[in-house]
């Protein structure tokens, strides 16, 4: 049995899943400071927008349903790209979004302020739960997942609203599930290490067990095998330390299918 059959074995389940990707398009998005095994380098921009499309075709394969797409990015304050779509749709307007990008470098300072991520998927629930009527499902038959792409090595995400959007909230939301990727520079110095340290924490301290939370340097092999460890159903997750690291070869199992 392969690692691929592995996986979609764990994706077979009844419910939609609604998946949102947030990008941070700080000014370290277009840093090349991170490699292939060939030590190729790739900014970081090409890097995100080729997993998204791996990730999203793979995901609607091996789906028992057909998931819906999102993508939003996150400058200055957080910006909806692309709503909820099916997957055609997702990739055509996804090379639009990286094109309009590339042109269009953040260099300000601002904070991520990740309730006014958890703000808009609350909003998107409830509205997900008012089309129920529509011959579209309702949230007890719908998984929300917001994916976060963070590009700051230096600054704290910071929570707004705590008192709303916290762990205890979380919990108790068995459908919705919000995971972090921390795309981070080298670490050279220990203060380097105690800011890292800092941001990660900043951007998990309300984090259910069930959530998943990576941090990267410089590997674009750790980043394809983090966002493949994202395709499993997220209510079939295991742990992470018991996932087979072999499965960080998915690509090469279904190599002809992305090229197709």
């Amino acid at each position: 049995m392969n690692d691929f059959t592995l996986i979609s074995n764990k994706i077979e389940d009844n419910k939609q899943e609604k998946i949102a990707f947030i990008i941070d398009t700080s000014d370290e998005i277009f840093k090349e400071d991170f490699k292939t095994l060939n030590n190729e380098r790739l900014h970081r921009l090409e890097m995100i927008f080729e997993e998204i499309v791996t990730f999203v075709k793979l995901k609607d394969y091996i789906s028992v349903r057909s998931p819906d797409f999102a993508l939003y990015t996150y400058s200055e304050s957080l910006k909806k790209e692309i709503d909820f779509m099916k997957i055609s749709e997702f990739i055509s307007n996804l090379n639009k979004v990286k094109y309009n990008l590339k042109t269009y470098i953040y260099f300000g300072k601002s904070f991520i302020d990740v309730a006014s991520i958890f703000s808009e998927a609350f909003n998107c629930m409830d509205r997900f739960e008012k089309e129920k009527d529509k011959n579209i499902p309702s949230m007890n038959e719908i998984i929300v997942r917001y994916i976060l792409i963070y590009n700051k090595s230096d600054m704290r995400a910071i929570n707004s609203n705590e008192e709303q959007f916290n762990i205890t909230t979380f919990i108790r939301l068995t459908n919705f599930f919000f995971d972090v990727i921390f795309l981070r520079k080298r670490i050279t110095t220990e203060e380097d290490k105690t800011i890292q340290n800092e941001v990660f924490s900043s951007l998990t301290s309300f984090k259910p067990k069930t959530w998943y939370a990576f941090e990267i340097s410089g590997s674009i092999p750790k980043f394809k095998y983090c966002m493949n460890l994202m395709l499993a159903n997220p209510n079939q997750r295991i742990k992470l330390s018991e996932v087979d690291k072999s499965q960080k070869n998915i690509e090469d199992i279904v190599k002809n299918y992305i090229e197709s």
